[in-house]
């Protein structure tokens, strides 16, 4: 289901054997969200939707369509550590 945006793409973009351009490479990266508008009407959870909409997002930040910055935010990890180690923080069952 997450690559149902390709229908949006033209199947010459799709099966092009060699490097593409910036703009195919653009229309490529649409179908993240094409795919999304096209589940919408569906009334599925949202998350289904969601998953489609964010199925090439990376935790490094090189994925479409947002990007997702960088992998972890060094301060971030820094104060969950300090919570753990130092404040005692633990999750309850």
């Amino acid at each position: 289901m997450h690559g149902i945006g390709k229908i949006a793409v033209s199947a010459e973009i799709l099966s092009k054997p060699t490097r593409l351009s910036e703009a195919e490479l653009a229309i490529i990266k649409g179908h993240s969200q094409a795919g999304h508008d096209q589940l919408e009407p569906a009334e599925l959870p949202e998350l289904v939707a969601a998953a489609v909409l964010q199925h090439h997002e990376r935790l490094d930040g090189s994925g479409y369509p947002d990007g997702c910055g960088v992998l972890y935010d060094a301060e971030v990890c820094d104060i969950c550590l300090r919570l753990f180690r130092e404040e005692g923080f633990s999750f309850v069952e």
